[in-house]
């Protein structure tokens, strides 16, 4: 069914990330033709490509910052004009945002997460949406069945990928549980460690007070 519901191109590059498969020579320089041309660790073209296609139609929600020149208002976001098939257009739930850091006066590093429904395919993406592609290279990936506590374990795993800061704003998934999932992935890591040791010092003070 599903290939009734997407372009063939569109089609052929789901079914190789849906199912894991090696990309095809032709299938390397259609993600070149569209911009996907440089490689982005610890991820893929393929999860660009994928993440890019899934969110699509929401882009005027995503973050995106604006940056003030001479000619105009330069968006760190590039914007895709053209939008997918009404058949294609599956459900979207914001899950909460993040922010990885304030590194200066109005600077900040926002990040949303969404479950987008593809139909034909009968699945849900977990889609991760920056507002630049300064860090990675480009603002939108898919991140495929893991929950989000995986992908920012593997990042502190793989190159000691400090925390995000806090939660920006909730959806779906509450402050709490964001919070939650952050001590997991995190787990061992040398700031949260001091957070932890802060809270039972100040607990313990508590309990001496009160007794």
């Amino acid at each position: 069914m599903s290939n009734e519901i997407y372009m063939p191109d569109e089609q052929a590059l789901l079914e190789a990330w849906f199912d894991g498969k090696s990309l095809t020579i032709a299938q390397e320089e259609l993600l070149a033709e569209q911009g996907f041309d440089h490689e982005c660790q610890p991820y893929t073209r393929l999860d660009a490509w994928v993440g890019a296609f899934a969110v699509r139609d929401i882009q005027q929600r995503l973050p995106n910052c604006g940056i003030c020149r001479e000619d105009g208002v330069l968006l760190t976001r590039p914007i895709q004009r053209n939008r997918r098939s009404k058949k294609v257009a599956g459900a979207v739930r914001f899950l909460f945002r993040i922010n990885w850091a304030d590194s200066g006066p109005g600077f900040s590093w926002p990040a949303d997460y969404h479950l987008v429904w593809l139909p034909g395919f009968e699945r849900w993406v977990l889609t991760y949406s920056a507002d630049s592609p300064d860090a990675m290279g480009y603002c939108d990936f898919a991140l495929g069945w893991v929950g989000p506590q995986d992908d920012w374990r593997a990042q502190f795993n793989g190159w000691e990928q400090s925390p995000w800061a806090y939660v920006w704003l909730a959806g779906l998934v509450s402050e709490e549980q964001a919070m939650a999932w952050r001590h997991e992935a995190w787990d061992g890591h040398e700031e949260l460690a001091e957070v932890v040791a802060d809270e039972e010092s100040g607990a313990e003070n508590d309990d001496a007070g009160a007794a």
